[in-house]
């Protein structure tokens, strides 16, 4: 536990130094017993994150990890931020309602005001241009009739 401890304040870890870290608090030995509990042939996918640090894990890898351990905080394995797990009291189902997610009406408000000040001075703009457009064509209207022969 000291060594997932002493490897958790480290901020140069790599996602495959975290999970294996993680994997270890846990009681998996190692990289080959990790994959067998994520149910690979082979360690492959995991070897490749440690070779290519900067690679990332397919999304395939991700649920696996996420169905093994069910408090791993993904945005520590992920990113290295936050603590490595989540809480206890975390229920897996607490965003599965969109009907408990309510977003600040004010957000909307705020940009629907904006879109509609934005819309009142396009128009505005297209006024004085047609305006300026309509004086242009009395005054062309005007030279063209006075520049025409009469007939007679």
């Amino acid at each position: 536990m000291f060594v997932f401890i002493q490897k958790y304040m480290s901020n140069n870890l790599t996602f495959y130094d975290r999970l294996l870290s993680y994997a270890q608090s846990r009681g998996i030995k190692n990289t080959s017993a990790l994959a067998e509990k994520l149910g690979y042939e082979k360690p492959e996918k995991l070897y490749r994150l440690k070779r290519k640090p900067d690679s990332r894990p397919s999304f395939e890898v991700i649920e696996g990890i996420t169905n093994l351990f069910e408090f791993l905080n993904l945005r520590w394995l992920i990113t290295g931020e936050g603590k490595p797990e989540l809480p206890q009291n975390y229920s897996k189902d607490i965003y599965t309602d969109p009907a408990d997610i309510q977003e600040p009406e004010s957000v909307y408000q705020t940009k629907t005001q904006e879109l509609l000040k934005e819309k009142e001075r396009i128009i505005d703009q297209q006024k004085e241009t047609i305006s300026a457009l309509n004086e242009a064509y009395a005054q062309l209207k005007m030279r063209f009739e006075g520049a025409e022969p009469k007939k007679g």
